[in-house]
């Protein structure tokens, strides 16, 4: 869901920033649940999407990683650990930025150094109160509070993208 939430959002803004998501289990292939597509589709939102195990090119690849929970952090971590710098706790990323604020012309790879500066040196990524459970097996009403959730912080963290 936040892939397709994030994609609605950046087009929406404008924004030509890529968001892929993969998980930390071996759930490769499967399709979206139904409560998923379902949920967002209530928003005209399309959520056309298959698991993927996240890989070390993923990782290496990306300007920021947002990880829905510290165990998904700590994934992160397992294939690369210099990436903790740039794996933030969606809440948490958006938390940061609200505070850094944005500066005229900063790319994206400076904005999260920046963002990841406001860190406590060897903390672990984000708080406890913002992780954001999986509701896979869930009753839809699950999925609906999760959708609400990340469309919130998604649309934040958009808003707040250098550029």
């Amino acid at each position: 869901m936040a892939e397709a939430l994030w994609q609605a959002a950046a087009a929406e803004r404008g924004l030509r920033v890529a968001a892929i998501s993969a998980g930390t289990l071996g759930w490769d292939g499967r399709p979206a649940t139904g409560y998923a597509v379902d949920v967002l589709a209530d928003w005209q939102v399309g959520l056309h999407h298959h698991s993927q195990r996240l890989d070390a090119t993923m990782v290496a690849d990306a300007t920021l990683v947002v990880a829905m929970t510290r165990d998904h952090a700590f994934g992160v971590h397992a294939h690369d650990g210099a990436a903790m710098d740039r794996t933030f706790l969606l809440p948490e990323v958006v938390r940061l930025a609200a505070r850094a604020g944005q500066v005229a012309g900063e790319s994206s790879t400076d904005w999260v150094r920046r963002l990841n500066e406001q860190r406590s040196s060897g903390r672990i990524p984000g708080r406890a109160a913002e992780e954001i459970a999986d509701p896979a097996g869930s009753p839809r009403a699950v999925y609906e509070q999760t959708a609400h959730v990340l469309r919130r912080h998604i649309a934040a963290l958009v808003g707040h993208w250098p550029g």
